[in-house]
């Protein structure tokens, strides 16, 4: 067993409603001349049905018009990444009431730029974090992150349940958007994805620490489906690879899954009070919320996430926990102290997606 002991988000200081980055970003095609009034339109489009009201960028916008290449793009990451990373962590650390020191392991990720020695050795030297820790770095599980993060977290901790382990997620976007690409896969990624940094402490066991409880975990990869989603990398950075047939993929094979997971604890869907999907778009929860017999509010929290913040890759799965356990915890302090009680140990279903294409779910006691 592990407990989610504290999570802490933050995001960068720029911020901009959905209109302004629309407005830029069609001046920016406009001005090289590759912007026709069809491409213009449906840009927009997807602006208005992405269920975004705004976002924050690690830098000012005029900074983006000066991107040269991946190269400097990445430079730009690299800066950004580390004091959003020592915010998380340093945050989530003293949420938790756990010392530098006592951590054990550390799992790093981050799909949006590249770096070695990667932002958790940064960490280690800008925290006073114990120099015998054991570093995971990831790069590649796009969106699924934070979620299969979290899940091996829990798996270590099942082996040494007196160990602390930290997550930190840090996801710039906004660097990775390809100003020159009109695809439709580019266009739906400039109207979704936004820049912001998560960080969790998981303890185990026999640490006395508390928190929601990590019940279970399930992976699950899809075979032959790679081309559904992922980068193509070259000299202008990454490009994303974004199929159209990834929202019906999902519909058809996460059911499926989470009723997997639920069953091995004798559990199935009624059981289940807070559903907390990845809002990797939102035909993704539409079509979700259909398959699974769901109303549309019990995605409320996945789509409030991506309406203030937007799709934040891998930390949003750890933003979206934070706010359930902040709703959670209200809920109880203003209860009777009866119903306050009844209401402990709701379950929790967690789940985000990508690229592989590969699932990874959590089944949590809030």
């Amino acid at each position: 067993m592990s407990v989610i002991s504290a999570i802490a988000t933050a995001q960068p200081e720029h911020v901009y409603n959905q209109a302004v980055l629309v407005d830029e970003v069609l001046d920016v095609w406009a001005q090289r001349g590759e912007l026709s009034t069809r491409d213009a339109d449906r840009f927009r489009r997807f602006n208005q049905s992405a269920g975004v009201a705004k976002r924050h960028l690690a830098y000012p916008l005029e900074r983006y018009r000066g991107l040269r290449d991946f190269g400097d793009a990445n430079d730009l990451w690299i800066a950004a990444a580390k004091p959003l990373a020592v915010e998380v962590l340093r945050g989530a650390l003293k949420r938790a009431g756990v010392a530098a020191r006592e951590v054990d392991a550390i799992f790093f990720a981050s799909i949006t730029g590249i770096s070695t020695p990667s932002i958790d050795a940064h960490l280690i030297n800008a925290l006073g974090l114990n120099p015998d820790i054991k570093r995971v770095p990831i790069f590649g599980l796009g969106c699924a992150a934070g979620a299969a993060m979290l899940s091996r977290a829990h798996d270590y901790l099942l082996a040494y349940p007196r160990a602390h382990v930290a997550v930190v997620s840090v996801e710039l976007c906004s660097l990775t958007l390809q100003s020159g690409d009109l695809s439709i896969e580019n266009l739906v990624a400039t109207s979704l994805f936004g820049d912001g940094a998560a960080a969790a402490i998981l303890s185990g066991s026999e640490t006395g620490a508390a928190g929601p409880e990590v019940v279970r975990t399930l992976a699950r990869f899809c075979p032959d489906s790679e081309h559904l989603m992922g980068w193509e990398i070259s000299a202008r950075g990454f490009k994303v690879k974004l199929s159209r047939d990834i929202p019906t993929q999902v519909a058809s094979l996460l059911p499926g899954a989470i009723d997997h997971l639920l069953r091995a604890e004798g559990l199935d869907r009624a059981d289940v009070r807070c559903w907390l999907p990845h809002p990797g778009g939102p035909k993704v929860l539409d079509h979700l919320a259909q398959t699974l017999a769901l109303p549309a509010e019990a995605f409320a929290l996945s789509r409030a996430q991506l309406r203030d913040f937007g799709n934040l890759s891998s930390a949003t799965i750890m933003w979206i926990l934070a706010a359930q356990m902040k709703a959670l915890a209200s809920e109880a302090s203003n209860a009777p102290a009866a119903n306050g009680a009844s209401e402990q140990g709701a379950y929790a279903v967690a789940f985000a997606m990508g690229p592989g294409f590969s699932m990874e779910l959590l089944l949590l006691k809030m």
